[in-house]
C-alpha cells in the first residue's frame, strides 16, 4: 500500500513558514510599541517634575530670561511627547493589520489542515476498501483450490 501524501503539503508549508514570519513581525511590533509607550510616559513625568522644579524656583524668585528658557524647553518637549504619541498611533495601527494578517494566515492553514484530515479520511477509506477487496479475493481463492 502507498504512503499517505497530503497533495497541498508544500502549500501548507509555506503557509505555516509565513506564519511564523508574522508572529515574529507582530512581537516586534509590540514590543516597540511597549518601548514607545514607556519613553512617553517617561518624558511627561519629566516634564511634570519639571514643572514643579519650575514653580518652586518661582516662588524663590526666578528671573523673566529663566523662566522663557524653562517654557521652551517645556515646549520642546511637548512637541517630542505630540511626535511619539504620533508614533504611538501609527505603530498601533500597523500592530493591528499586522495581527489581521495572522489571523487571515492561521484561517487559511485551517483551511488547509481540514482538507488534509479529509483527504486522510479519504485514503484510509480507500485502503480498507482495498483491504476487504484483497481479503475477499483470497477467500474466493481459498475456497476454489480446495
Amino acid at each position: 500500500m502507498k504512503k499517505f501524501v497530503f497533495t497541498l503539503e508544500k502549500v501548507l508549508r509555506f503557509h505555516e513558514q509565513e506564519l511564523d514570519v508574522k508572529k515574529q513581525e507582530l512581537s516586534a511590533l509590540r514590543a516597540g510599541l511597549r518601548d514607545l509607550d514607556h519613553e512617553i510616559q517617561c518624558l511627561k513625568l519629566e516634564l511634570s517634575q519639571l514643572n514643579q522644579e519650575m514653580s518652586r524656583a518661582m516662588v524663590s524668585g526666578l528671573n523673566a530670561r529663566d523662566i522663557a528658557v524653562y517654557k521652551m524647553y517645556f515646549r520642546s518637549m511637548e512637541l517630542n511627547i505630540r511626535r511619539l504619541e504620533t508614533q504611538r498611533v501609527e505603530l498601533r495601527n500597523q500592530v493591528e493589520e499586522k495581527q489581521a494578517s495572522v489571523v487571515q494566515t492561521n484561517q487559511e492553514i485551517s483551511g488547509l489542515e481540514k482538507l488534509r484530515d479529509k483527504q486522510f479520511d479519504e485514503y484510509n477509506a480507500g485502503c480498507r476498501k482495498q483491504q476487504e477487496l484483497e481479503i475477499e479475493e483470497f477467500v474466493s481463492q481459498g475456497i476454489k483450490v480446495s
